[in-house]
């Protein structure tokens, strides 16, 4: 019966954990792209690009701080 709590426990932290871990990479490859993209003077669609990533990285912050928060509440399936 524990082996089955146990296993429970585990899945549900692992349902939290992913869309967290997935937020963070979602984030760190938008963060990635910025510091990559060269935007060339005089370049609208660049610029464009640039200001795209950079409203697309404030709202995966929001996201990611959102799921975090959901994770550390989760119960934990390991002893401290």
């Amino acid at each position: 019966m524990a082996g089955l709590v146990y296993q429970i426990v585990w899945a549900r932290y692992l349902a939290l954990l992913k869309p967290a871990q997935d937020a963070l990479g979602d984030g760190n490859d938008v963060a990635m792209a910025i510091a990559t993209c060269a935007v060339p003077p005089g370049s609208i669609d660049a610029a464009f690009v640039l200001g795209w990533l950079c409203a697309r990285q404030e709202a995966l912050a929001i996201v990611a701080q959102a799921r975090l928060k959901a994770l550390s509440k989760a119960p934990r399936f390991w002893k401290d």
